[in-house]
């Protein structure tokens, strides 16, 4: 019955409503009116549409949507006077005006002749003409590419001569070469877009396999070895081994390291006992030794200890002749 009155006292049809559902999509980030973020902007748009399809049937909730992010700037400005023009419009019932406001098609319009950059086709033209595969994957060339040609206006039913051209100028020579010499030639777009990818990874896979051959090989001659988890360890990973040997240590507080390395002496223990740091004997010093690796002094004699090493029938007899 309300929307019988509705429809009596503005003269337009009245459509149901229906509710919004949420989605995971991202929100759309508020727009200030920035030509070169009008693109992004109005693409989070078309996919909220896509989302909620029953919602956004209603043209006004596809504008409502629309102004709730134009929050700042140009955009700001565009919405308060298509706001402003609305509320007048409602007030003085002027359908064809009230119409004209709810018609998506001329919102849409309206921003982009606002918005839209005339010049990022242009660009994108010139753009797609030098875009070259370099040492980029054929996997990584088609995601730019196809981001550019859409940029463009190109489509593959308008334009397709004209991007199989573009592609066989732009992707690496030898891979074109490949195609072409092997006597199959795609006549498609996609075809050539297929082939391109699938010759292309067969080469990265060619690549790869030759690397790990390579790196076996120079693991067998000892410059390098394959770890337990199956990636190659490089040069030098055996010699690292063994420069880790742990020390051990002895009954003797002697600290013994890996092969090539100096023997460690305790050093309180043989000074307790008067013993030598260098060879362990007593009667003299490490330090009586002489330096840069050259043969040791001969050692202070020592009457003391000699006599302590010997038998009392010893000493008597020596210190006898004294």
């Amino acid at each position: 019955m309300q929307q019988q009155q509705q429809q009596q006292q503005t003269g337009r049809p009245t459509e149901h409503k229906a509710s919004y559902r949420k989605t995971t999509l991202a929100k759309p980030e508020p727009y200030d009116g920035n030509k070169k973020k009008f693109r992004n902007f109005f693409e989070s748009l078309q996919l909220h549409f896509g989302a909620n399809p029953e919602y956004f049937r209603i043209e006004v909730n596809k504008i409502n949507f629309a102004l709730s992010y134009m929050t700042s700037g140009a955009a700001a400005a565009l919405r308060t006077e298509w706001v402003e023009r609305k509320m007048l419009a409602d007030k003085r019932t002027d359908i064809e005006e009230i119409e004209q406001l709810e018609s998506w098609a001329h919102f849409e319009s309206m921003l982009k002749d606002h918005f839209q950059d005339v010049f990022e086709e242009e660009r994108s033209k010139y753009k797609i003409m030098y875009l070259k595969q370099g040492a980029l994957t054929a996997q990584e060339y088609f995601v730019k590419f196809e981001a550019t040609r859409r940029h463009t206006g190109y489509n593959v039913k308008g334009n397709e001569q004209f991007l199989i051209t573009l592609i066989r100028n732009n992707i690496n020579a030898l891979l074109i070469k490949q195609i072409i010499y092997s006597g199959n030639i795609p006549e498609t777009y996609t075809e050539w877009k297929t082939r391109i990818i699938t010759n292309d990874q067969l080469w990265q896979d060619q690549a790869e396999n030759k690397r790990m051959m390579k790196g076996m090989a120079s693991g067998s001659s000892g410059s390098g070895n394959w770890g337990p988890n199956g990636r190659y360890q490089g040069e030098g990973a055996s010699e690292k081994k063994a420069e880790t040997v742990e020390d051990k240590k002895d009954g003797t507080g002697t600290t013994y390291g890996g092969a090539g390395q100096r023997m460690e002496v305790d050093k309180a223990k043989y000074q307790a006992e008067g013993r030598c740091f260098k060879y362990g004997e007593k009667g003299h010093r490490a330090q009586d030794h002489k330096e840069g690796g050259s043969a040791a002094a001969k050692p202070k004699f020592n009457l003391q200890a000699m006599l302590e090493g010997m038998m009392k029938e010893e000493q008597d007899k020596l210190l006898k002749d004294f």
